[in-house]
């Protein structure tokens, strides 16, 4: 989140606001959705909560798909000035940099 705070800042300075927002967006695409999985699959702990753990991954990964696409439905008709290329770019890149951040940290 940082990072893509980040390059939006310095979006803003090299191609202006529209870029930078854009980048911005695409960031809260992958974070909101993120920790609403996170929020609803770790409520649950042990061995005797393994059906709520399960269910509740379930329900998460649901939620975090239909919040996504709200957010995305929200973004392209809420932003009228919206540079397509750098919520895309955005979206993939911080979405690859939490998959590598699992391999730097190796706690997979």
């Amino acid at each position: 989140t940082l990072i893509c705070i980040a390059v939006a800042g310095i979006a803003f300075i090299a191609y202006g606001q529209q870029s930078a927002v854009s980048i911005l967006a695409g960031g809260v695409l992958v974070v909101v959705p993120q920790a609403y999985f996170a929020a609803k699959t770790f409520r649950y702990y042990g061995a005797r909560s393994t059906g709520a753990i399960v269910r509740a991954m379930w329900s998460g990964h649901a939620g975090k798909m239909i919040l996504t696409a709200v957010l995305f439905a929200l973004v392209f008709t809420g932003l009228k000035s919206l540079n397509v290329a750098a919520l895309i770019a955005s979206y993939v890149g911080v979405m690859l940099l939490g998959i590598f951040a699992q391999f730097l940290t190796r706690s997979f």
